[in-house]
């Protein structure tokens, strides 16, 4: 291998680290951020449905966030259905993970409820001194989505932003050693 490239892929060798760290932490920090953003949707949902409960306001069809893809429920202690938003099953539990606690933030990354990963957010609470449980989820599939975008665009971009850089760099080196070839 001649100096020119040597030094080409000696200084794309950092770049290529620094790429692949700088991908895996921006996919990371996506994926934080969308949890995030989904855990202060269901936060707000089940504040909202907490307090209807409590105040003995329950309806059958639990109201739901417009355009919003949250799905609701409260359950009796023996998991058996009380309420549900229009788009959560008025029979099937959405919990189907242990959760221990009053208040619990899950993934049923195994997708028990309808074959869909879920975000779950478990409160326990009382209806007219009766223990419940809202639950509160988030489907993990537009997460998911934008998740194997990202990768798939960042599996794209980064080798050929590798790939072309190099090739700069092994013409930049070229052409600096030009005049030492000459001698």
């Amino acid at each position: 291998m001649n100096l020119r490239t040597r030094l080409a892929l000696s200084a794309a060798a950092p770049l290529a680290v620094a790429l692949v760290v700088g991908t895996v932490a921006v996919t990371a920090v996506f994926s934080a951020g969308r949890l995030h953003d989904l855990d202060g949707q269901t936060r707000t949902e089940s504040d909202t449905l907490v307090a209807l409960v409590r105040n003995g306001q329950l309806p059958s069809t639990l109201p739901a966030p417009a355009a919003s893809t949250l799905l609701a429920q409260v359950l009796a202690a023996d998991g058996t259905v009380l309420a549900a938003t229009p788009s959560a099953s008025p029979v099937q539990p959405l919990l189907q993970v242990q959760v221990r606690g009053g208040h619990s933030v899950v993934t049923d990354e195994a997708g028990a409820y309808a074959g869909v990963p879920l975000r779950l957010r478990v409160r326990s609470t009382a209806l007219d001194g009766r223990p419940v449980r809202v639950v509160v989820a988030a489907p993990l599939t537009d997460v998911r989505r934008a998740m194997r975008a990202l990768r798939l665009v960042l599996l794209l971009v980064v080798p050929l932003l590798l790939a072309g850089t190099t090739a700069v760099l092994w013409w930049v080196t070229g052409r600096a050693l030009r005049p030492v070839e000459r001698l």
